[in-house]
């Protein structure tokens, strides 16, 4: 089965490494920790219910340092740095205030979303399909100055220019485009509506409860929850009530075709071999596109020629290669995103400096330049 998810984040995600790599370059990082990047559930992909939780910030969220060594020598083992301990949910263990915690505000909703009688099971690592069917992320990738870097002796100027860097994963496009999640949870009360709505056609916010906000975009078919913290929720409104009045609205907006009403993995989750039998070679995959590009770009160096964006725009819709979204080549931004992200692909992570070379001489844009830039 072609991993389709893992190739979007790569995609999607390689670009904006590289750009803070850039930024942060010459830096003294020692003691500051990395940016944390969304992270995935290996069942993420399979769930019928695909639902992604963003908090404010990480704790002491690894090493800077580290995320620049590995990214240096591949992005890709950048992007999955985290994803060993995240699928050994050891964030079940992440708590100092028993049931008031950003984690166990996650863990009773999936249990009564999941119709589990006993959400301690979760905290438990049962039912380990569950937990590993969600994204988490934070609205803030760099964790705030005093949470950790302070007590290292950090040097304040150094933090402030890796902060100002980080803030390009700052954005709820990027998890909207990669992972496609049906409903994301932000618990950050004093986060600006801006991280979610920017240039999105979308309705709300609709309060429905105290600190509980209702959000829909409209293009993405995305039903947003804005809450307080659960340090807040938990002594004003309670976990359970505020988990009702959001299992309500995914049922009064129809946001699934179907709620749980009893747990069963057969009912809610799509087996593996169920994807594998109905996923046939996308030609409109990334990889798919990429090799397709290479090959195009070795033929037309061979012979001395180029060809411009719009002209690879009309190549592929003629051939029914399709955008990230289903939709038609335009000649717009999606062409150059796709020239850049195979060159990136071929420079930093396959390393094949020979594959990038013929993207950077095949193709142009209107005025002649590289089209990859």
């Amino acid at each position: 089965m072609n991993d389709i998810l893992k190739e979007k984040f790569i995609e999607v995600y390689s670009p904006l490494v590289l750009n803070f790599l850039q930024k942060v370059a010459g830096l003294n990082v020692e003691g500051i920790p990395e940016p944390h990047i969304p992270v995935y559930g290996k069942n993420y992909q399979f769930a019928r219910d695909k639902i992604a939780f963003f908090g404010i910030q990480t704790r002491g969220y690894g090493a800077l340092k580290d995320f620049i060594s590995d990214a240096e020598k591949n992005i890709e083992t950048a992007l999955y740095r985290t994803e060993g301990e995240f699928d050994e949910f050891d964030f079940t263990d992440w708590t100092n205030n028993p049931q008031t915690s950003f984690w166990d505000f996650i863990l009773q909703f999936l249990s009564k979303f999941y119709c589990i009688n006993e959400w301690q099971k979760l905290k438990n690592k049962e039912h380990t399909e569950v937990l590993s069917s969600f994204i988490w992320g934070n609205t803030n990738a760099l964790e705030s100055y005093d949470v950790t870097a302070k007590g290292k002796g950090v040097d304040l100027n150094n933090w402030m220019k890796v902060k100002e860097a980080s803030k390009i994963f700052d954005n709820a496009n990027y998890t909207i485009k990669v992972f496609e999640p049906k409903i994301i949870f932000i618990l950050n009360w004093k986060e600006d509506f801006e991280w979610l709505t920017k240039d999105k056609d979308h309705l709300g916010p609709f309060e429905m409860e105290d600190h509980v906000q209702y959000f829909y975009l409209r293009k993405t078919d995305t039903h947003v929850f804005w809450l307080a913290h659960p340090r807040w929720i938990a002594p004003n409104l309670t976990f359970d009530k505020c988990i009702d009045v959001i299992i309500k609205t995914i049922k009064d907006k129809n946001v699934f075709e179907q709620l749980p009403n009893r747990f069963s993995l057969e009912d809610f989750f799509i087996s593996p071999e169920t994807i594998a039998k109905s996923d046939p070679v996308n030609i409109s995959s990334i990889s798919y596109k990429r090799e397709y590009l290479y090959q195009l770009a070795k033929f037309l160096v061979s012979h001395d020629k180029v060809m411009t964006g719009q002209e690879v725009c009309n190549h592929f819709n003629q051939n029914n290669i399709k955008t990230g979204y289903g939709t038609a080549y335009s000649g717009g931004r999606g062409i150059y995103t796709l020239f850049q992200a195979t060159w990136n692909y071929y420079s930093f992570i396959e390393k094949n400096s020979k594959k990038a070379e013929y993207i950077a001489l095949a193709f142009v844009n209107q005025y002649g330049d590289p089209a990859y830039q």
